[in-house]
Parts: C-alpha cells; structure tokens; sequence
C-alpha cells in the first residue's frame, strides 16, 4: 500500500493509498488558488485520527516517501520512490 508521509510545522503526517505526485499537484493547485486549502491527513501511527493542515503560502511543508528510494512498501521496483522528498517553495 502506497503512503506519503507529510512534514508540516515540526510533525509528521501521512496520507495512505496515495502518491507523493498526487500530494504536490493537490498541493500546487492550492498555492495557485486565491485563498487556502485544508489537506486531509493521518495524525498518528496505526489506524491514525483524521486531521486537516492549513495549505497557505508561507508556511513549509515537506512530501516525503517513507520508502527507501527504488522500492515500494512491498520492496519491489518503483520510479516513483526516487526522489526520496519534495520541499514546496513559496509561491510569494
């Protein structure tokens, strides 16, 4: 099962059955928009509470795949790991 891990203001989220390319392009597109966007996800280790982190510009956040770079959860193959983390600049 595919999971990204989500750094935000000194903690770290997750958002199950996801890709880190899916995270930043709803990320983007909410930097892109006029106001700020609440991303929805896992607070916790296990089954995790559902949590909302504010997506506004100016505030850091860092996508991150918890997988070593060149495997997936299952340790087989998979481009997507590599790449290890995406930092999203400020839009400002």
């Amino acid at each position: 099962m595919k999971r990204v891990e989500v750094h935000y203001q000194g903690r770290i989220y997750s958002i199950p059955d996801t890709s880190m390319e899916s995270v930043r392009d709803t990320v983007d597109h909410a930097l892109r928009g006029s106001g700020s966007h609440w991303l929805q996800v896992q607070n916790g280790e296990g089954l995790g509470q559902d949590a909302f982190i504010l997506i506004t510009p100016g505030i850091p956040i860092s996508i991150v795949n918890p997988t070593p770079s060149g495997t997936s959860d299952l340790g087989q193959s998979d481009n997507e790991a590599s790449g290890g983390g995406i930092a999203i600049p400020d839009l400002l």
